[in-house]
């Protein structure tokens, strides 16, 4: 009877010794799966804030891209309007050769209107000069 009992308290010590060594393996286990939720808990942390850092970095570049080609914009629109003054410059100061020069040949054929009107005066004064001494030497 001692046997049996001893044989009993010691099966029932395996049977705990078994659930004890189940329950150790349970929590081995818990602790890994655990420690993996945690590793993938910190890899989707640096995930999101590689994301964050992306989208910001992108902002930051389609704000510099939309910078640049304002400023090109005002370039080309100040390049535009220099071109447009300097065309119109360039215009007058064409429109005011061409007077300068109109002004100069109505005055040259005014000077030599002049000099022809002059010379025949000058003939005629002759011709009479010349119509007096034949009247005075007869």
């Amino acid at each position: 009877q001692e046997n049996r009992r001893l044989t009993e308290i010691a099966r029932q010590n395996q049977i705990k010794r078994q659930q004890i060594f189940e329950e150790t393996e349970k929590l081995k286990q818990q602790e890994e799966a655990n420690k993996r939720a945690e590793r993938l808990h910190q890899l989707l942390q640096q995930e999101e804030q590689e994301a964050e850092r992306k989208a910001l970095m992108k902002i930051a570049q389609d704000k510099e891209e939309r910078m640049k080609l304002m400023l090109e914009q005002q370039r080309q629109a100040e390049e535009e309007r220099l071109r447009k003054v300097t065309q119109e410059r360039e215009e007058r100061n064409r429109e005011l050769r061409e007077n300068e020069l109109e002004s100069e040949r109505a005055r040259q054929v005014k000077v030599k209107k002049a000099q022809e009107e002059l010379q025949r005066l000058q003939r005629l004064r002759e011709e009479e000069e010349a119509k007096l001494r034949r009247i005075k030497d007869q």
